[in-house]
């Protein structure tokens, strides 16, 4: 029973949405795709390599890389605050692909 929890703890997920509007200039965006639809939002999980513009991150892997590679047990028992910070590195002028990565 216990590795069972112990699995679904691992595999519950964090979906991060964010937004960004400049109304004057009628410009709006968001870290969501316009391609993504809602098949592809429910079975991505984030990876920086592979799927880099997938919002749903593993809480597992979340905590693992926020506490420097502390096992999702050892927080849940020591604690833990995480900060998530967000970096948009983008020119909202140019294409969002190619400039907002």
């Amino acid at each position: 029973m216990e590795d069972a929890l112990r699995h679904y703890r691992l595999c519950m997920s964090v979906s991060f949405l964010f937004q960004i509007e400049f109304p004057k200039y009628g410009m709006r965006r968001t870290n969501i795709l316009e391609s993504s639809n809602t098949s592809y939002l429910s079975s991505c999980t984030y990876n920086n390599e592979t799927d880099p513009f997938c919002p749903v991150f593993r809480l597992g892997q979340l905590v693992s890389d926020a506490t420097g590679g502390k096992s999702f047990d050892e927080v849940a028992a020591d604690g833990a605050v995480i900060s998530v910070g967000v970096r948009w590195d983008c020119d909202l002028d140019w294409d969002f692909m190619q400039y907002c990565r």
